[in-house]
């Protein structure tokens, strides 16, 4: 899912868990941020790292900040998640955070039926 936020807008983390560094022609600069839960949570396009390869995080931490490195077309934040190599639908996750609840279970989250355009980015905090 991608994230309209511009240059400099700061990453959090989703979850408690252990960060692996992401440099590549696809993401750019980003992480891999592996869960206590078991899933992956991706966050790609970042200007600048804010914690290193193999840091353990706790959630809300800074991870980054956003920017428009490796496949992007401006500025934004790539916000995925996965579990296994099963990618899932972020929405239901992000809106809960969003709406100050406890996100649902990245295992329940639904792997088809993606939406994007009525998810509400106008006013959303930078994940976390």
């Amino acid at each position: 899912m991608d994230l309209p936020v511009g240059t400099g807008t700061r990453a959090y983390a989703v979850r408690a868990g252990t960060v692996t560094i992401i440099n590549d022609s696809s993401c750019g600069q980003g992480v891999n941020l592996t869960g206590t839960d078991g899933a992956v949570y991706t966050y790609c396009h970042f200007s600048a790292w804010s914690v290193g390869n193999g840091a353990t995080v706790a959630p809300g931490q800074q991870l980054g900040l956003t920017g428009n490195t490796g496949n992007s077309t401006g500025p934004h934040l790539h916000f995925g998640i996965r579990t296994g190599s099963t990618r899932r639908c972020p929405q239901n996750f992000l809106l809960a955070l969003y709406d100050g609840v406890t996100p649902p279970a990245a295992t329940s989250l639904p792997t088809t039926g993606c939406y994007y355009a009525t998810l509400r980015t106008s006013g959303i905090p930078p994940l976390g």
